[in-house]
């Protein structure tokens, strides 16, 4: 009986430190994490910093257009330039 007590207790034990253990984790992989969550966080806060927000760029972008058409409606024709010029 004392046998069986012994190999239940060391069961028991086994069990425990193996619930206990945790993960193995490969410190390869881990760097890895940790180098692309620190770059993300740096991303997040220059996107904060230095990001503009949508509409601040379709305002931007419709500014531009607008220029561009203002100088291709206001452009002179090669033919309303005098000879020596172009």
């Amino acid at each position: 009986m004392r046998k069986r007590d012994d190999a239940r207790n060391i069961a028991q034990i086994c069990h425990n430190t193996v619930t206990l253990m945790s993960d193995i984790v490969n410190l390869r992989q881990f760097k890895k994490q940790k180098a692309r969550d620190t770059k993300e966080k740096q991303a997040e806060q220059n996107r904060i910093l230095f990001g503009r927000t949508k509409v601040e760029k379709d305002f931007a972008r419709a500014q531009a257009q607008k220029a561009e058409r203002f100088l291709d409606m206001n452009r002179r024709e090669t033919k309303d330039l005098p000879e020596g010029e172009k």
